[in-house]
């Protein structure tokens, strides 16, 4: 937003998601084609993938040692209804 002080913190967000999803799809496809790199590590990283976009997401998750707090209790500890 400091290059274009003219856009709206939503439009910058939009824009942010533009582009995580055009390289989910990027990645999508590198996943997809045959090469010479096995497909379980393929996999893996295509699995990585939405992981590091939760931890990143809002703030930088992984070196905030509260961030996560509350997804990690969600996940482990609250009933799936």
């Amino acid at each position: 937003m400091i290059e274009h002080p003219e856009i709206t913190e939503l439009e910058a967000i939009a824009q942010v998601q533009n582009i995580i999803d055009n390289t989910m799809q990027q990645l999508n496809w590198e996943v997809i084609r045959p090469t010479s790199v096995s497909s379980a590590c393929k996999q893996l990283h295509f699995n990585m993938a939405p992981i590091l976009n939760l931890f990143y997401r809002r703030t930088d998750g992984y070196s905030s040692p509260t961030e996560m707090a509350d997804l990690v209790k969600k996940v482990l500890y609250d009933v799936v209804s």
